[in-house]
């Protein structure tokens, strides 16, 4: 017999998925409370946590949901051609520089933190694709998400 198949090992397996989930859910929320209220330790903590854990993507994908995409869809919102044209006919680079603006605003303190000796890349890991596909939607309208 297997030893995967022992029903001791199906139930620490059980256990296992379990306490990984609530370690993830709880630390998913410890993060976005720490976002929310600039909260340097805590953050700085719960990016340690990502590291031990080895899950830095998960980190990456709550400040993606949480910070980038909607200042993002404030810049550049889904659906709108004006907003590459503009007013001057230079849309995409005054998205750029506003892009630029609010990483400077509102991200800088996640960078500081996260450039303590860690090694997470907010701004290439988050900003990228996020402002890469918006871009690339707005310029090519037949790409669907």
């Amino acid at each position: 017999m297997p030893v995967q198949n022992l029903p001791f090992i199906e139930n620490m397996e059980k256990r296992i998925q379990n306490a990984s989930r609530t370690v993830d859910a709880s630390l998913g929320h410890c993060f976005v409370n720490g976002l929310e209220h600039q909260d340097a330790t805590a953050i700085y903590n719960c990016l340690r946590a990502y590291a031990a854990i080895d899950n830095t993507k998960n980190a990456e994908e709550i400040f993606r949901i949480t910070v980038v995409a909607p200042l993002i869809q404030k810049i550049i919102p889904h659906g709108s051609s004006a907003a590459v044209a503009g007013p001057t006919g230079d849309g995409l680079e005054n998205d750029y520089q506003l892009i630029k603006e609010c990483i400077d605003k509102d991200c800088n303190f996640l960078l500081e933190i996260s450039s303590a000796g860690m090694l997470f890349d907010f701004v290439f890991a988050t900003y990228f694709p996020r402002t890469s596909w918006t871009f690339l939607v707005i310029t090519f309208p037949q790409i669907s998400l």
